[in-house]
């Protein structure tokens, strides 16, 4: 399992933990796939959970993670969407490295879809980190199911996704 793998399973097992239906949202996610409108929200930090949209900065990197939850799902462990975004620091220019995204409509355990192996697209309009940190954006791609996080992925099974994020982020650990 990659490192990136890892963090993201502990991520949603940590944040999850304690989160109910009446969580207030700090921004959203939006996407297009198949004839399917998503659309969630990011937490912020409560006693109760963690944050669901972080950053955090390593050297002149910094990893954007939102993880957006349909308030409207049963659980707040299904129908979950994940970004992750690498993003360089360039002359006072942010420019993203490298971004991902995840949907996982019926949980953990179930399939879900990924775009670990094709390419995405991803544009930041803001792009704001430090005590009032927040990031609106563009993102575009394609995703295909997976059984399991060990699988390879069904390339017969994949979506066009196009969306949008607009969210506070706060720094992750």
């Amino acid at each position: 399992m990659s490192d990136r793998k890892v963090v993201l399973v502990a991520s949603m097992l940590a944040l999850l933990t304690g989160c109910s239906n009446a969580a207030e949202g700090v921004g959203e996610v939006t996407a297009e796939f198949d004839d399917e409108r998503y659309r969630g929200i990011t937490l912020g930090e409560t006693r109760d959970h963690q944050a669901s949209a972080t950053w955090s900065s390593f050297g002149p990197v910094t990893i954007l993670n939102l993880q957006a939850h349909d308030p409207q799902a049963e659980s707040m462990m299904k129908n979950v969407f994940t970004l992750e975004i690498s993003v360089m620091e360039a002359s006072n220019s942010p420019q993203v490295n490298s971004a991902s995204f995840s949907y996982w409509p019926e949980g953990m355990g179930h399939k879900f879809y990924s775009s670990e192996e094709t390419a995405v697209t991803v544009t930041l309009e803001t792009y704001r980190l430090g005590e009032n940190a927040h990031a609106v954006g563009t993102f575009s791609g394609r995703m295909c199911a997976k059984a399991s996080f060990y699988s390879e992925a069904d390339t017969s099974d994949c979506k066009d996704v196009s969306g949008t994020f607009d969210t506070q982020l706060l720094k992750g650990s």
